[in-house]
């Protein structure tokens, strides 16, 4: 099955990284907003073949935080199914996630959900999830990442996998 990892787009400033907003997590910045709506228009155009029609193409596969689900909407896609798998990452231990990936090097708790995801794939061709996620399961399907100069996707970023 082919499949197009996404991640979210830009979030609110000051909330990256801050661990303690809730399940949902932080909301899109306008930046973030704009960038899903630039992710829409390609999608209309084709850039990413069939895989997208019309605004009733759906569901996508989302995962449980706010920044998921609204960069989905933001793209012109209103059907989502929630998976939990989908969630980001934590590292655990004590370097955040940045800094691990920074350093071109995925947490163990990144590849075990990497592998949990590959296992019980969703359903649904177009998956909207995390920075540490896309990167653990780009490792452990052994594909160079899209932009070999980065371990991580940027907003928005679209990543291509076949499972």
């Amino acid at each position: 099955m082919e499949v197009l990892l996404i991640r979210h787009g830009f979030l609110c400033p000051g909330d990256e990284r801050h661990q303690k907003l809730g399940p949902e997590g932080p909301a899109l910045h306008s930046y973030g907003m704009m960038q899903a709506r630039r992710l829409g228009g390609l999608f209309l155009r084709g850039q990413y073949g069939d895989l997208w029609e019309d605004p009733e193409y759906g569901p996508v596969a989302v995962s449980e935080a706010l920044c998921a689900q609204q960069t989905a909407r933001y793209a012109g896609f209103a059907k989502q199914q929630t998976y939990s798998r989908l969630n980001e990452t934590m590292p655990g231990g004590s370097e955040p996630a940045w800094q691990l990936t920074g350093a071109h090097r995925i947490p163990k708790a990144g590849l075990a959900a990497a592998r949990a995801v590959l296992e019980q794939p969703p359903d649904e061709p177009i998956w909207f999830t995390h920075t540490l996620l896309m990167a653990a399961i780009y490792q452990e399907l052994g594909l160079a990442t899209p932009n070999p100069n980065r371990l991580t996707p940027d907003g928005c970023e679209v990543w291509p996998i076949t499972i």
